[in-house]
């Protein structure tokens, strides 16, 4: 469930990201990519922000060097 804040994700989801992330190849390369023509700027930000990213049910996660996962965009 998502809190107020659109891209700040709940303890649960978080603490199912951190497991699966270990186990899922990480995609920061492909929404970089994506991101890139519709909104350069938000691209250039996940590129230099984050560490890690992953798909899982429909969005793109990205994990930041303080620990902390945000959702950055999603596919419905």
């Amino acid at each position: 469930m998502m809190t107020s804040n659109a891209n700040t994700i709940s303890p649960s989801l978080r603490q199912t990201l951190d497991r699966v992330a270990n186990r899922i190849a990480d995609r920061k390369h492909e929404i970089v990519d994506l991101l890139r023509e519709e909104h350069p700027e938000m691209s250039e930000h996940v590129a230099t922000t984050f560490q890690h990213c992953i798909w899982w049910e429909g969005c793109y996660y990205c994990k930041g060097e303080d620990g902390e996962w945000q959702r950055v965009r999603c596919f419905m």
